[in-house]
């Protein structure tokens, strides 16, 4: 693919997650009175706007480059929010289905602006095919850091749980780190090992606290973290061997 065109999808990109963040506030207005809709489709809304606009002003002043911040949440934000639509389709807007035609438009336009991102990302970073399929690690971690983020707010309108608050907001902040460090810093060795460990506590420590306080993300998370894992530990041993 020549530049030209992948400028092309990158613009496209850019626009299409500004109107998936306008629908999904149009979307939150309507699930008033849902707690988890509301808060999930609210916040999500309100990142992709600001992240689509600002790739949109970048790309205008040729400055979307991949040092920019904007690049790597392309490849994050996308991702962590279809599968965000797709836990409230199944299980949150039982008593208000019209809100469904708005998940499904946005799960839809996530599946089209991941792969353009992810694919810009490679280009970016001249990526091999084994960086672009460990890759999916990294995009992992930090959507894991950004999905946490975002959740506590679920559990203090809904009643107060303090555990799982401060779960959330310790490893929001321990993985977005971690996410940063295991891409900036791809030829340590123990930084990529620690981070394996420190997934691993994650998908423990999620796993127990899941039996006490179930909940449908929760679930989400922690298989993240199991694939995280998964993903990390093959790109040590392939690259450390």
């Amino acid at each position: 693919m020549n530049n030209e065109t992948l400028d092309k999808l990158r613009h496209l990109s850019a626009m299409l997650i500004t109107i998936s963040g306008i629908s999904q506030l149009i979307a939150g207005f309507v699930a008033v009175g849902l707690i988890t809709p509301l808060v999930t489709l609210v916040l999500y809304g309100g990142f992709l706007i600001f992240l689509g606009l600002r790739s949109l002003q970048f790309q205008k002043k040729n400055e979307f480059t991949k040092d920019k911040p904007v690049v790597m949440f392309g490849c994050v934000v996308p991702f962590l929010n279809f599968f965000a639509n797709l836990t409230l389709f199944l299980f949150e807007i039982n008593s208000r289905p019209i809100i469904g035609y708005f998940l499904i438009i946005h799960m839809v336009l996530s599946l089209i602006i991941y792969p353009i991102n992810y694919y810009s990302k490679m280009r970016f970073d001249e990526m091999d095919k084994f960086e672009a399929v460990t890759f999916a690690g990294i995009v992992l971690t930090r959507g894991l850091g950004l999905g946490y983020l975002f959740q506590p707010l679920s559990w203090i309108i809904g009643g107060v749980n303090f555990i799982m608050i401060v779960y959330l907001i310790i490893f929001a902040l321990i993985n977005t780190i971690m996410g940063r460090r295991i891409y900036s810093k791809k030829e340590n060795k123990k930084i990529q090992i620690r981070a394996i460990i420190i997934m691993l506590l994650n998908f423990i420590i999620g796993g127990i606290l899941l039996l006490f306080f179930p909940s449908p993300n929760q679930v989400l998370f922690i298989t993240f973290a199991l694939l995280a894992v998964l993903i990390r530990t093959y790109y040590v041993i392939k690259k450390f061997k």
